[in-house]
């Protein structure tokens, strides 16, 4: 069985103009795709054809309009609450801008322990351990618990994001462009940072590139 199925996937968002016209947008029109276990996927296009929707739909930030997403064959399309933090378990997704997606006044050691602790998951000396493990994972020291993300580059900062992302023990991880705001130099070694997490984890990752 696939880890993650797509069938028939569509998102339209509905607008309105300055002179109140409403207009329909459709971002996704019948995507289909399926993912197994331990494979890495990518889903490559121009900006703006909705690959980012296409993410913020499995990670259940939205809802699609038409179509299933299924989770080891169950629909999460139209998931509960309650049902979504269990999704967000078992899927995190790695944001593209290093910059923007950490909170400029929470220490390194909050933000990588924030979704367990959200979750529920792990008891907080757990969590703290759990944190300066994927630390040192990632190739930093466990002591930048304590400092915040304006101290660091990009691609220490998306490091650092990748460590939040596993906090939970997620199988599946989304990747949204998650080299492309940094240096080429960098680029490289966050590439091999998560193949050698791929490898150790056994992870499966939906890459999003353009």
């Amino acid at each position: 069985m696939d880890i993650l199925e797509i069938k028939n996937v569509t998102k339209t968002f509905h607008t309105r103009s300055f002179w109140g016209k409403s207009k329909e947008v459709h971002a996704l029109n019948g995507i289909t795709l399926s993912l197994a276990k331990g494979e890495s996927l990518g889903i490559v296009g121009e900006s703006g054809c909705g690959k980012s929707t296409l993410a913020s739909l499995i990670i259940h930030l939205a809802e699609p309009t038409g179509g299933e997403i299924l989770l080891y064959g169950k629909d999460i399309s139209h998931a509960k609450e309650k049902e979504v933090k269990e999704i967000r378990k078992k899927i995190q997704i790695v944001f593209q801008d290093p910059y923007s997606s950490l909170s400029p006044r929470m220490k390194i050691g909050d933000i990588i322990m924030e979704p367990a602790r959200v979750m529920g998951e792990f008891s907080e000396a757990h969590r703290k351990e759990r944190a300066e493990m994927l630390l040192e994972m990632v190739g930093l020291r466990k002591s930048v618990m304590d400092r915040y993300p304006h101290e660091f580059s990009g691609g220490q900062r998306q490091r650092i994001s990748i460590a939040r992302a596993l906090m939970t023990s997620p199988e599946i991880l989304i990747l949204d462009e998650p080299t492309s705001a940094l240096d080429v130099s960098v680029q490289a070694q966050v590439l091999n940072i998560l193949m050698d997490l791929r490898e150790k984890l056994h992870l499966t990752y939906l890459f999003i590139s353009h």
